[in-house]
């Protein structure tokens, strides 16, 4: 098999070991499945099935978009599919490393290895980080204002704290972040030959460059502005997707506070100063589900069966996607 076919054909495993594990979980969870090997096909396995694949494609859209808005804001044209495979790697990278330095790190070491100079790759981070915060901003707001109208309710109170809490620290977080990574890059690229002074003069020259190429086109903009929001969309839709398959509770949630809920464990994980490995963004969801009324049990079995194939899934996926890129010399 060529190298391009065992690329495109990873997915496919990936959702055909999903949907495995899936059926064979809801066969043994389930208490009214029956012993006949033909009975045991019963809804519930089913709609397990089918509620780990929603989370699979979903969670493939997440990482498509998210190439998708790094390749709108390089302002240079860049393979879909690498991008792709550069965004999982920064996924596994932000599992060992909090508030998303990690990642940031390996799309900026793709950037510089694509040919960007430091300046542009800095900018182009830069971007991207202020157009996530904006489109955080704006689906929040459109969830809390626009969702009724379509049939979204619930999100008001949770919105109004994620405004006085959440957005705030991603917002911090992601300025941190472009400011972090700019004297990083500075202090790695100076040499003996050159200054310091030098070295910020060029870059920050290359920096105002690409951000004049970048607003002449406001398509690029824009596409990076819809391909971040679906990122976002993305997730929350595969957590509604969670609780409605595995959430038990009298009075469920609506749709709109499930959303709110999502955004607010998000920013409380994202603004913690700790790794993933921890769980805080489990620990986070689990208690909001189970102080809406939810069952512990099912809240702690939605909040896994979400994270694992959202979050923890891709990281192998991310290993092999980093060691395919240091051998095609991206990374």
């Amino acid at each position: 098999m060529r190298r391009g076919q065992t690329i495109a054909a990873l997915p496919l495993g990936w959702a055909g070991a999903v949907a495995s594990a899936a059926a064979v979980s809801a066969y043994l969870l389930h208490p009214d499945v029956p012993d006949g090997p033909v009975d045991a096909i019963s809804p519930a396995v089913w709609s397990a099935v089918l509620g780990v694949l929603l989370l699979t494609v979903l969670s493939a859209i997440h990482y498509v978009s998210s190439a998708g808005a790094l390749c709108a804001v390089s302002a240079r044209p860049l393979s879909l599919r690498s991008t792709t495979l550069v965004q999982l790697a920064a996924a596994a990278m932000n599992r060992l490393v909090p508030g998303g330095v990690g990642g940031a790190g390996v799309n900026m070491r793709y950037l510089l290895r694509v040919g960007l100079p430091t300046g542009s790759a800095t900018s182009a981070m830069a971007t991207l980080a202020l157009i996530g915060a904006l489109t955080d901003a704006g689906y929040a707001a459109g969830v809390t204002l626009l969702g009724p109208s379509f049939g979204v309710h619930g999100a008001t109170a949770e919105m109004r704290l994620l405004a006085q809490q959440g957005i705030r620290a991603g917002q911090q977080q992601r300025w941190l972040l472009a400011g972090c990574a700019l004297v990083l890059i500075v202090a790695l690229l100076v040499r003996v030959r050159g200054t310091v002074l030098s070295t910020v003069v060029r870059v920050m020259r290359e920096a105002v460059e690409h951000g004049r190429s970048l607003f002449r086109h406001p398509l690029r903009i824009g596409s990076a502005a819809v391909a971040s929001t679906l990122t976002t969309i993305a997730m929350t839709s595969a957590f509604v997707v969670a609780v409605e398959s595995w959430g038990h509770a009298t009075s469920p949630l609506p749709l709109g506070a499930l959303a709110a809920l999502y955004l607010v464990a998000a920013a409380v994980g994202g603004a913690t100063p700790l790794p993933a490995l921890l769980g805080t963004t489990e620990l986070a969801l689990v208690g909001g589900l189970t102080l809406a009324g939810y069952t512990t049990g099912s809240a702690v079995l939605t909040v896994a069966v979400f994270r694992t194939v959202t979050y923890w899934l891709p990281l192998p996926l991310g290993v092999w996607s980093a060691r395919r890129l240091r051998r095609l010399s991206l990374l």
